[in-house]
């Protein structure tokens, strides 16, 4: 008796099986995920089973527990029918015309294997997308995680996009006073922590350069950083004291280079659902944050360092405000040195490792603050693709 009941339930299981297999090679995707079907002729029941109830039927309680077994499995399997039935069946309703399909892969996209310029300067410092970049980023379908590194130049902004990365060289790091880097360039990476997600990474022209003298440069530069990313980072050496702040004045300009519908923001509400999480990172900080014998944390001392004076005129308080105001998620990382000035200038060619201990704890934290950053998102919540992301 016990031996007819297990061939009933392996066969039952057997026939079960062998159907799902079949869904799973005809319908698998891409995803993983397995869109089934309703299996044909539910109420059905094989040979095998008719005669393995036929030979229940004699032992009354052995009917009574394999029967119950049975309903509850029927009722399960009638619920994952149910479900796979309505995915089915949308997949099926579309036409070839209508189903999505990739037309893109990291390995054949050249933004995915190095930095490409995105925003190149001419002239004037007149600024031009290059549009071979572009379309490349508009292939993408896949949510999008935009972090922009901004900050003076020469204060080691690359360094930190190549390390957001994952990789030791990339962006152009520079061992002199010259600013390296021109324009925004772009390097795409599969998000390392978000699954279906793209990183896209762009490093900024450094500000500041006495070179090109041109403020109103810097001012359009930052505020199209502001627009584009998800995560805006500021990169600055030393201590965010009232000549750093003094620096932020084209923050203060955002306001005066957007429109919305074209008109300007004058109560700033539009400005606040779209511009990014701000994050300061100090660079060879060496001071403790000790105030009033208290210790501050690090976000504490950037909200202290944001505070309006009433006996201060406006030059001190116009840049404090401007962030208080249009940056209302904010975070600050204070980074040691990494090295003497030997490591310093051989940043490039050392390996993480090789730096200074807890320069590589507070820039691990850094990282993994950015990582876990949300997607961008359009004005109603709708995730960024590559297509819109560089609108």
């Amino acid at each position: 008796m016990a031996e007819k009941e297990h061939t009933t339930d392996s066969a039952a299981y057997g026939d079960v099986k062998s159907r799902k297999s079949f869904f799973e090679s005809v319908f698998s995707d891409k995803s993983g995920k397995l869109p089934t079907r309703t299996l044909q002729g539910k109420n059905k029941t094989s040979p095998q089973t008719e005669k393995g109830q036929s030979h229940l039927a004699g032992n009354q309680s052995s009917t009574v527990v394999a029967k119950k077994d049975r309903d509850q499995g029927k009722e399960e399997l009638h619920d994952q029918r149910k479900d796979d039935k309505v995915e089915v069946e949308q997949r099926l309703t579309k036409t070839p015309e209508n189903r999505k399909t990739r037309d893109w892969f990291p390995h054949n996209l050249e933004v995915f294997k190095k930095p490409m310029c995105l925003i190149s300067t001419e002239g004037e410092n007149i600024l031009k997308v290059e549009e071979e970049t572009l379309k490349q980023i508009e292939k993408i379908d896949l949510p999008c995680c935009v972090v922009v590194v901004a900050g003076l130049y020469r204060t080691g902004k690359s360094y930190l996009m190549n390390r957001l990365a994952e990789a030791h060289s990339g962006f152009a790091l520079g061992d002199t006073i010259e600013s390296k880097t021109k324009g925004i360039w772009v390097w795409c990476k599969m998000h390392p922590e978000k699954k279906q997600t793209v990183l896209i990474l762009l490093d900024t022209e450094g500000l500041g350069d006495v070179k090109k003298g041109d403020q109103k440069h810097d001012n359009r530069l930052f505020t199209l950083a502001a627009l584009l990313s998800s995560t805006l980072v500021y990169n600055m050496k030393g201590t965010f004291d009232q000549d750093a702040v003094s620096k932020l004045t084209f923050v203060s300009e955002i306001a005066n280079n957007i429109q919305f519908k074209g008109r300007k923001q004058a109560d700033n509400c539009g400005l606040k659902l779209i511009l990014p999480t701000f994050i300061l990172v100090l660079r060879d900080f060496a001071l403790k944050i000790v105030i009033k014998g208290r210790k501050l944390s690090q976000d504490e001392y950037l909200e202290d360092c944001l505070k309006s004076d009433s006996t201060r005129d406006d030059e001190f308080n116009e840049p404090r405000e401007a962030i208080r105001t249009y940056f209302p998620q904010r975070k600050c990382f204070t980074l040691p040195a990494p090295g003497d000035s030997e490591v310093v200038e051989n940043l490039e060619m050392l390996e993480f490792g090789d730096l200074c201990k807890a320069f590589q704890t507070r820039t691990a934290e850094f990282v993994s603050f950015v990582y876990s950053e949300d997607h961008k998102k359009l004005g109603f919540g709708k995730p960024v693709n590559g297509s819109n992301a560089m609108i």
